[in-house]
């Protein structure tokens, strides 16, 4: 992949934070560098080493924190670092004065994109979830185009609609390609795979719960599951002796490279509701029972799981009630009825939006041909 640095039109990313908002600019720049942009990347402090396309742009860090859920001594520095990071932002964009500036939500991408409205610059945000996130609630006003992952976003208030358009969540290419992988079959010749994902935030009662579900589900269909399972580093041992104990085969890791393939092998998926699983499950079309991170701001996890489960797409359970023998029941009855699980497949499929970075691509370019009010542009 050649990124070209000299080309006219530059655009800056700012995202940080989980992959919700890391793994959309990543899909984004792929669709950009093959359509000759330049493209910086803004961060935050915070955020892990880069990996992937994302790793191989001209990026800078800038200081930044969250404020939502946090003490007061904790809010106060975290202004404190979100003021500073405000003026990093405001420098580096005077340094490489781009055409536009997508945001994708979180701390990390606001004193950027703030920055870049007070400016003057041409400016995009993009909200993952199922509901407009703080940083976005308050930058919506402010940018030229909001795009959302879902049709019915929470929080776009009657003043911005027309700004605002739904093109779906942006996705890897590596998950587009597995997108017409035939739904495994479950003919009883071919084990029934289970995918467990932890996703990137309160992954312990999958580590705790699950493994247990799985164990007290009827024997002849547990002698025919295969299970790959995302543990944490502190629970993979304790989870992988349990599976051996009830002689299941199991393969567990803390983390899978490959997990587009590993999904598209699956006949059911247990994860968290993040908006990048979300979108991936779409992607290939798989159904999955999603248990929310319950304490995820706003709820977003919650409205994630019901926008799916509206569609006949995945079943929503709750954590707060969730037992291992309410999900060993649920395990039964769907491993029992292979048709329920294609049925939901197909539900996932026909929302997925392959086309979604795609879309926002077309925005970036529409944007870039209209003339920056940034000062000195």
């Amino acid at each position: 992949m050649t990124i070209k640095k000299n080309c006219q039109k530059v655009v800056v990313l700012a995202a940080g934070g989980t992959g919700g908002h890391i793994f959309p600019a990543e899909a984004l720049a792929q669709i950009l560098i093959s359509r000759g942009y330049r493209l910086a990347f803004i961060t935050d402090c915070n955020s892990s080493i880069l990996a992937g396309t994302l790793a191989e742009l001209e990026f800078y860090r800038i200081y930044s924190g969250g404020l939502a859920g946090q003490s007061i001594f904790v809010k106060l520095l975290n202004i404190l670092k979100l003021g500073l990071g405000f003026f990093q932002a405001k420098k580096t964009l005077k340094k490489l004065r781009p055409n536009v500036v997508v945001g994708f939500g979180g701390y990390a991408s606001f004193p950027t994109v703030l920055a870049a409205t007070m400016a003057g610059y041409r400016c995009v945000i993009h909200e993952q979830n199922a509901v407009l996130g703080t940083a976005n609630r308050f930058l919506a006003k402010r940018v030229d185009k909001v795009a959302t992952s879902f049709i019915q976003a929470q929080g776009i208030s009657h003043l911005l609609k027309t700004k605002t358009k739904y093109i779906g969540m942006p996705v890897r290419k590596n998950f587009i390609k597995f997108r017409n992988f035939p739904y495994p079959s479950m003919n009883g010749n071919e084990p029934i795979v289970i995918l467990i994902l932890g996703g990137s935030q309160g992954a312990r009662i999958l580590s705790k719960v699950v493994p247990k579900a799985l164990c007290l589900i009827e024997s002849a269909l547990r002698s025919n599951v295969k299970v790959v399972q995302q543990c944490r580093s502190e629970d993979i041992e304790e989870v992988k002796n349990l599976y051996a104990e009830q002689g299941m085969s199991a393969n567990l890791a803390t983390f899978f490279e490959d997990i587009p393939e590993r999904m598209a092998a699956a006949s059911l998926v247990i994860a968290r509701a993040g908006a990048s699983t979300v979108a991936e499950l779409t992607t290939i079309g798989r159904p999955a029972i999603l248990i929310p991170y319950p304490f995820a701001i706003d709820k977003h996890q919650h409205l994630n799981a019901e926008a799916l489960e509206r569609v006949g797409a995945c079943w929503l359970m709750e954590e707060e009630l969730l037992t291992s023998k309410k999900l060993a029941k649920k395990l039964n009855i769907l491993l029992q009825n292979p048709t329920s699980l294609e049925k939901a497949a197909t539900c996932a499929r026909n929302i997925g939006c392959p086309s979604a970075a795609s879309q926002l691509a077309n925005i970036v370019s529409s944007l870039s041909n209209t003339k920056t009010h940034a000062l000195g542009a």
